[in-house]
């Protein structure tokens, strides 16, 4: 048998003790006794202390009720407190779109752990619905894909559980944020003028590293885990503007720069952000082709021909010239 001799577990053994149980039971028995009693007179309904209210600029709360987000201290995950209607298809991209409690960016569809974790400690998924508002259909997707045509769907009910799902169906989504990921903004990239080469700006609202990678525009998404594996690195300080120069590109060239970060002590990467733009041409402007007007080619003879024609006909023109000056020059007889 181990020991209690933790001061906590002491204080349990004492009103072990003085409390009402069977003789026959072991000290350590007795506690674990006291406890069972203690959690079936503990309220169904009592919200967990984990749970933190905040509101719309994302502060805590004293109280729940006109919260917009919950902070659930244990996984350290920003839930919303409101559920949007999505297919599962649909339903990243009204994550990437949304906006609440000061964050902008990084809200994503939650994974199957995550919606579980949600509901720990409750009774047939009965959650408080002072900090989390049931709607009539509960039953929450996840993002986590179970096949081509179905996803997982966490149903928040007494024979509830994870449930395939079809992922064309509308069902509510509740989305998610961890407070570990950095939310990054001013991300905008400048081509140099030659077109070999771009400068990035990037600014973060916390301490961390940044992946990034530049690849022709026609090349597919890497995942935030590819990118923190072969993915070029930065150091991101707390709402600094971070520039770093991208080389070796290509003058009039479409290119895709893929983002992401995690902030200082984390290893939970925001979404890749996708940003695309084109290298101006180092030629400049193409200009309309014109067909070349033919010249007829001439022989020496006829070259020879036509300076002997040229001269004569000079000469003539001096000669008749002079005979007129000379005419214009004489006397007028009477």
């Amino acid at each position: 048998m181990i020991p209690i001799n933790f001061p906590f577990a002491r204080t349990l053994r004492d009103i072990a003790a003085t409390f009402p149980t069977p003789m026959f039971l072991s000290t350590t028995m007795r506690v674990a006794w006291v406890l069972s009693i203690a959690l079936l007179w503990a309220p169904a309904s009592a919200a967990p202390s984990w749970f933190v209210p905040l509101d719309a600029q994302g502060v805590t709360m004293t109280s729940a009720g006109s919260h917009a987000c919950v902070l659930d201290t244990g996984t350290q995950l920003i839930w919303s407190s409101e559920v949007l209607p999505a297919s599962w298809v649909s339903a990243n991209t009204v994550a990437a779109n949304y906006s609440r409690c000061g964050h902008h960016m990084a809200w994503r569809v939650p994974t199957r752990r995550e919606l579980t974790d949600l509901y720990r400690g409750t009774v047939n998924y009965q959650i408080d619905e002072t900090f989390f508002p049931q709607p009539s259909v509960r039953k929450y997707w996840s993002n986590d894909e179970s096949n081509s045509l179905m996803a997982w769907a966490l149903e928040a009910k007494a024979s509830g559980g994870m449930r395939e799902t079809f992922k064309t169906l509308s069902l509510p989504v509740r989305l998610v944020r961890s407070k570990q990921m950095p939310e990054i903004s001013g991300l905008v990239v400048t081509p140099e003028r030659g077109g070999a080469s771009a400068n990035v700006q990037v600014t973060s609202d916390r301490d961390g590293r940044g992946y990034w990678e530049v690849w022709p525009a026609t090349t597919g998404a890497p995942s935030s885990g590819a990118l923190m594996q072969s993915g070029q690195r930065m150091v991101l300080n707390e709402k600094q503007d971070e520039v770093f120069s991208v080389t070796g590109l290509q003058p009039g060239t479409a290119y895709a720069l893929y983002f992401s970060a995690t902030a200082s002590g984390s290893f939970l990467p925001t979404p890749v952000m996708t940003l695309r733009f084109t290298t101006p041409n180092l030629l400049g402007a193409a200009r309309p082709s014109v067909a070349p007007v033919p010249v007829p080619a001439v022989s020496p003879w006829g070259l020879g021909v036509l300076s002997l024609g040229l001269i004569f006909a000079g000469w003539i023109s001096v000669h008749r010239t002079a005979s007129s000056e000379r005419k214009q020059s004489r006397p007028t007889l009477p």
